[in-house]
């Protein structure tokens, strides 16, 4: 699978776990927020580090990848607030509106300009490379959490 079809297939669980959380009961979206906290900090790392780096050594793809990275800084940001509060709290609901709405956006700009500028500047190969490497780094991440979590 290529890089675009890594990112579109994780993009799918985000979207599963968002839709779960907006559906869900209280207790369960601390839980489940908790889950897309995990995922979206093994995805935006490696995401950054395969696709967005090399994005950035190219002059007509580089104001792309500093788009992204701006718009993980701000989901970052607003999910750390989000965990912050709970569920009960009169602001978290629309906390989490806004927060689903900057994913939505980014998941939107990154399957489609993102990737497509991507195309016209990558072959085929490089995109196929990139999306192994990107589930090798998302595996490399997991594991050094898994490793972290028991050594301590």
């Amino acid at each position: 699978m290529n890089i675009g079809e890594k990112l579109h297939q994780d993009h799918e669980r985000i979207k599963e776990l968002t839709d779960q959380i907006k559906s869900g009961q209280k207790r369960s979206q601390e839980k489940l927020l908790g889950e897309l906290s995990k995922l979206l900090d093994v995805h935006m790392k490696a995401e950054e580090r395969i696709f967005y780096e090399r994005l950035m050594d190219i002059h007509a793809t580089k104001f792309y990848a500093l788009e992204g990275y701006e718009e993980h800084n701000l989901a970052k940001r607003v999910l750390g607030e989000l965990q912050k509060l709970s569920p009960r709290e009169d602001t978290w609901a629309p906390k989490f509106k806004v927060f689903n709405e900057l994913l939505e956006h980014h998941i939107k700009e990154e399957e489609g300009e993102f990737y497509e500028a991507a195309k016209e500047h990558l072959d085929e190969d490089e995109l196929e490379e990139m999306g192994e490497q990107f589930e090798n780094e998302k595996n490399r991440k997991i594991a050094r959490k898994i490793s972290r979590r028991k050594a301590a």
